[in-house]
């Protein structure tokens, strides 16, 4: 895909987006090459895995605004509670990296899209990982499209 569709794709997937805080179009005005290929990524991982790619953009959208950074910010232990594209725990993202077998660095944004896409299909929380987030984008996964789900 040409990352010019692409950017048209994301802009048509995020633009009614008028809850996540955060500007697209400020977003859009700073995109680096690397943020184009992290989404760009998500997006074929998404797809061959039988996810929709417009619900996951969103569910990176909604946990980052696709920056690689820290959020839920924990006073009492002056630190950040989660981390990265996909806002992982670090607790979370260690359970789920062993019961899937995929390894990879933690702030990670490619392994945290694998790990995501391994947990929606076979992880018994799924999206329930993501519980603010997935509700805001959708929950139903691609197969289940034709099933009023």
């Amino acid at each position: 895909m040409t990352y010019v569709i692409l950017i048209a794709w994301l802009i048509s997937v995020l633009s009614n987006d008028t809850i996540t805080p955060g500007s697209l179009a400020n977003f859009l005005g700073h995109i680096t090459v690397e943020q184009i290929q992290t989404i760009e990524y998500a997006f074929i991982q998404s797809s061959q895995n039988d996810i929709n790619p417009e619900k996951f953009i969103k569910l990176m959208w909604c946990e980052s605004q696709f920056e690689e950074r820290g959020g839920d910010w924990n006073e009492k232990k002056q630190r950040y509670d989660s981390w990265g594209c996909l806002q992982y725990q670090k607790p979370t993202f260690n359970y789920l990296s062993k019961d899937s077998g995929i390894i990879g660095e933690y702030k990670d944004c490619r392994t945290q899209i694998d790990l995501t896409v391994w947990t929606i299909n076979n992880d018994k929380k799924g999206l329930n990982h993501w519980y603010t987030c997935s509700r805001r984008a959708g929950r139903c996964r691609a197969r289940c499209r034709n099933s009023g789900q």
